[in-house]
């Protein structure tokens, strides 16, 4: 499904991010889970989104709780309105 929102944006950053952090591959995770790497590349640059049982995968492969990917993703979507805001009154 196609992030309709800047929650599923939000949410795409944070996955790479902290697939990045875990210094993964999406060749990696394909053989840990089979989950393609065109998939999670969709994921990551925003063009779909997983559903839970996607998410609950990656957060057991990164080693996470779908939880902490999904405050970090609501925190990224509050520091992006935070910037905008800011953006907005520095015009």
């Amino acid at each position: 499904m196609k992030p309709e929102n800047e929650f599923g944006v939000a949410l795409g950053k944070v996955l790479r991010a902290v697939r990045l952090q875990k210094r993964l591959t999406l060749g990696q995770i394909y053989n840990i889970y089979k989950i393609p790497h065109t998939t999670i590349g969709n994921w990551e640059n925003n063009r779909t989104s997983p559903n839970f049982e996607s998410l609950y995968k990656l957060a057991s492969v990164y080693g996470v709780r779908v939880s902490f990917i999904i405050s970090m993703a609501e925190n990224e979507l509050k520091r992006n309105k935070l910037d905008d805001s800011d953006a907005k009154k520095g015009s």
